[in-house]
């Protein structure tokens, strides 16, 4: 009894806790980020004004041919952007404590794609959207110049700041960020574990406890 006490005190096992938190603080940015937006549109689908008239879209009103079509449209990007919103945030939590593998790749498959597309979309029409601004891409005559303005400098960044808080927390996250260490094993925790030993039965020439170094397999009296 003594003796299994003393062994298990000093190498008792490492809750996943810290490992879990590794890519927390991104995406739960990310996760603000993406519920703000998909916000502003369940406001434009209640009714909203505010801001509408910057996306470059008018809603139709209640009666008008195509009313429930495009109601129908704004409430399902609003849905989309809430799931991509809360995606980061399950790939981050799922890795480290389900035991099912399957769930574990899909999750940061669907996240790793996800974050392609928000940075990838972001970028290339807020390049694309500064670059009018500036000159040096001419605008079309018939063009919504108010529209284009938000959407460079507010609208589209937008997509690029989420997409970059989905991929920081995806890549901090990595199953193998802890496992490059000498003489470290796969999901190996980061605190050396030590065992301590105590002889059945004892001599002269020991009589003493062993510490053992499980990492290094050396021991001292």
């Amino acid at each position: 009894m003594a003796e299994a006490g003393f062994t298990h005190a000093a190498g008792a096992d490492i809750p996943h806790s810290a490992t879990s938190r590794r890519g927390m603080l991104p995406a739960l940015a990310g996760l603000a980020v993406g519920l703000a937006y998909a916000a502003i549109i369940v406001y434009w689908a209640v009714g909203g004004r505010w801001l509408l008239n910057t996306v470059g879209i008018s809603l139709s009103q209640p009666g008008q041919a195509g009313h429930l079509a495009t109601l129908l449209a704004v409430w399902g990007a609003a849905a989309v952007k809430a799931v991509a919103a809360l995606l980061p945030l399950l790939a981050i939590v799922v890795w480290p404590r389900t035991a099912n593998g399957a769930l574990r790749r899909l999750a940061r498959v669907l996240t790793w794609i996800e974050a392609a597309i928000l940075v990838g979309y972001g970028l290339v029409l807020t390049a694309s959207g500064l670059l009018v601004q500036a000159g040096v891409i001419k605008a079309a005559a018939h063009a919504d110049r108010l529209a284009m303005k938000w959407h460079a400098y507010l609208w589209d960044p937008w997509f690029l700041i989420w997409g970059i808080f989905v991929f920081l927390a995806l890549w901090q996250s990595r199953p193998g960020s802890q496992d490059h260490l000498p003489g470290r094993h796969p999901g190996q925790s980061r605190v050396l574990q030590h065992r301590v030993c105590v002889p059945k039965t004892p001599s002269k020439s020991c009589d003493q406890a062993i510490f053992v170094d499980q990492t290094s397999d050396a021991s001292l009296p």
